[in-house]
């Protein structure tokens, strides 16, 4: 099924495929009547640049489905990539997303000589955003 917006969904005896992730892809697989893939297949190159010199078009959107997955249809989204390259960098894009920076130093934030009580434990904060249904959530 070609979807309108770009990306392709196969029916498999798994579940549903798609291959490419342009924008609003959850939208145009609901506006079709199709269940929503838990199989992604992730292109190796992120953007098409066929409209312009500086216009680009994001086919890698990943985010989206992977949180539809996960926070409303409660299930693990397999995201299927070809580098190790592509993987590391969708792992880092989910650390920074769900869990925030790995330094969350907001002292340059504050007047210098301001004392760390007086000032946020951030990390406390994000670690608080990291429980979802009562279990911590981690990459996987």
């Amino acid at each position: 099924h070609e979807q309108p917006r770009g990306g392709y969904i196969v029916e498999t005896c798994v579940g549903n495929v798609q291959f490419g992730m342009p924008a609003e892809t959850i939208k145009d697989c609901l506006g079709s009547g199709l269940q929503v893939p838990k199989y992604f297949v992730v292109p190796t190159v992120a953007f098409v640049r066929e409209l312009g010199p500086n216009i680009g078009l994001n086919v890698a959107e990943f985010e989206f489905p992977a949180y539809c997955n996960f926070f409303f249809y409660q299930r693990r989204v397999c995201l299927i990539v070809a580098t190790k390259a592509v993987e590391d960098r969708i792992r880092k894009v989910f650390q920074e997303t769900l869990f925030g920076p790995d330094n969350c130093d907001v002292s340059g934030d504050f007047k210098e000589g301001t004392p760390k009580d007086q000032m946020p434990d951030m990390q406390k904060e994000l670690d608080m955003f990291r429980v979802f249904n009562g279990k911590k959530m981690q990459l996987e």
